[in-house]
């Protein structure tokens, strides 16, 4: 495992076999619900998503106890561009979405 976040009810990780896999997996109480692997192997769950999912036991989820939705909702307009103009600096494809969807017609 070479990264694995822990969020909500989501888990994201970079799991390690012949080459490194991404792996995300949605959890309910901390148990798998379903998972996606970039790996070849049609199992269902491949064993990175094992893999994944054992680890998640070792890592802290963030903010368990408060929403997605409560924590934008309580977020200030100002607090709320300056993370879109950040994340939109480091990744072109979340800069060319909001283009997309905030732009003028």
């Amino acid at each position: 495992m070479t990264d694995i976040e822990c969020i909500d009810d989501s888990l994201q990780a970079t799991v390690q076999g012949s080459r490194p896999y991404d792996v995300r997996v949605t959890l309910s109480q901390g148990s798998y619900v379903s998972g996606q692997c970039s790996c070849p192997d049609d199992a269902a769950p491949c064993k990175h998503i094992v893999a994944a999912v054992l680890a998640s036991g070792d890592v802290e989820a963030v903010d368990d106890d408060q929403s997605l939705d409560t924590l934008l909702e309580a977020a200030s307009a100002e607090e709320l561009r300056t993370v879109l103009a950040e994340f939109a600096n480091e990744d072109l494809r979340l800069r060319k979405h909001l283009y997309e969807v905030l732009g003028e017609d």
